[in-house]
């Protein structure tokens, strides 16, 4: 949808696009509650992940768990901002432009993905699990 909702078509001469973009703008408010219900659990269960067995001694293992949950947090805040989200790539960069979001999310990404790059797995689980929680308040 956020594609329709962003394209500039180059040809369009029976004006399909300009109606589905109709469509996209205000964003709709049920996927809006979609996407913030589906991905605030898939976060959740993401950052649960790390904490299973010995999980937080696997680095690799933790990376890909935190690239999912911060994917799905992403989505989530981008959807509280009714901001349609194309991808995954500059997304927690691009929470800097949006009005809602936890103080500071970006920088707290990257200091807890650091820190878990240096092996302090636990500590940046319990940062981003904070996170979590901070988007769960604003999304209420």
């Amino acid at each position: 949808m956020g594609e329709i909702a962003y394209c500039r078509p180059l040809w369009d001469p029976c004006a399909i696009l300009e109606a589905l973009k109709a469509q996209t703008l205000p964003y709709p408010q049920p996927l809006r509650q979609g996407l913030i219900r589906t991905f605030l659990w898939e976060a959740r269960f993401a950052i649960e992940n790390t904490r299973h067995g010995r999980a937080l001694d696997d680095v690799a293992y933790v990376a890909g768990c935190f690239f999912r949950y911060l994917a799905c947090l992403c989505q989530v805040l981008f959807a509280i901002n009714d901001t349609y989200l194309l991808n995954e790539k500059g997304a927690v960069l691009g929470t800097r432009e949006l009005a809602v979001r936890p103080e500071n999310f970006s920088v707290r990404v990257t200091n807890a993905v650091q820190r878990a790059s240096n092996g302090d797995t636990a500590w940046a689980a319990q940062q981003l699990e904070q996170l979590v929680r901070e988007t769960e308040a604003l999304a209420a």
